[in-house]
């Protein structure tokens, strides 16, 4: 599972967001059955906006776009439009948190690793007022999340 110790991950976000034009990161490993108790990185983002999550947000039985997120198969790329319409931003826990807070419209999220007790995500985001993610971006989510996928990063084993 995607273990995210170790300042590798640092350069591997910022080159990630320099890919993307310059897109806000964020990257966690989270337990499967409760999000908000992972370690996040974060790269152009207010790491803040994780820390002061309330329950609301992180039970998952009373939040939907979580319980999606973490049914999501590993490489496979998610807009974020698909999980809360632009109608329901204000609505959803995770829209009001993350993405309105967080000056973020356009966002493509991927799991790179799941087991029963973990779950990695990583996410890319923009204003509002930047283009929309492309099919070529997209593409390079995917291709990012497998790699990703296959690394671990931690102090016993730095290969990032």
């Amino acid at each position: 599972v995607l273990t995210l110790a170790g300042e590798g991950w640092t350069r591997v976000l910022a080159e990630i967001s320099r890919q993307f034009q310059d897109a806000s990161i964020f990257m966690s490993d989270e337990q499967a059955a409760r999000f908000g108790r992972g370690r996040p990185w974060f790269y152009r983002y207010d790491r803040s906006i994780y820390d002061d999550a309330t329950e609301e947000l992180w039970a998952l039985d009373r939040n939907t776009p979580l319980r999606d997120i973490h049914r999501t198969p590993p490489g496979i790329v998610v807009d974020r439009v698909s999980l809360i319409s632009d109608a329901d931003l204000d609505r959803s826990p995770v829209g009001r948190h993350f993405l309105v807070r967080g000056d973020i419209h356009h966002m493509l999220l991927t799991v790179p690793q799941r087991d029963d007790q973990r779950v990695g995500v990583l996410w890319v985001g923009r204003s509002r007022y930047a283009p929309a993610f492309d099919s070529r971006e997209r593409r390079r989510l995917r291709a990012l999340s497998t790699h990703v996928g296959g690394v671990t990063c931690s102090p016993e084993h730095p290969s990032v």
